[in-house]
């Protein structure tokens, strides 16, 4: 759950899948080859949800104005 003075962060995994987290997330596998398609997942040290929530395709976009890839850093709403 975000509190109210923490804002959320959005990412998108190697399968194109649009999520937020409650934390900066990093990638579950950064050194792992971008091919393997497997390993391509944003995670969190986190009890509540270390996977994140998966969002609507789309949702990003409308929330921050472009479209973001695996290959983008995380971006944290404002």
């Amino acid at each position: 759950m975000v509190k109210e003075n923490e804002f959320g962060w959005v990412a998108v995994d190697g399968h194109g899948r649009e999520f937020m987290f409650s934390k900066k997330p990093y990638k579950s596998f950064p050194c792992m080859d971008l091919e393997v398609m497997w390993g391509q997942a944003w995670v969190v040290d986190s009890i509540d949800s270390p996977y994140g929530v998966l969002l609507p395709n789309g949702t990003i976009e409308k929330l921050i104005g472009r479209k973001l890839t695996y290959s983008d850093e995380p971006v944290q709403l404002k």
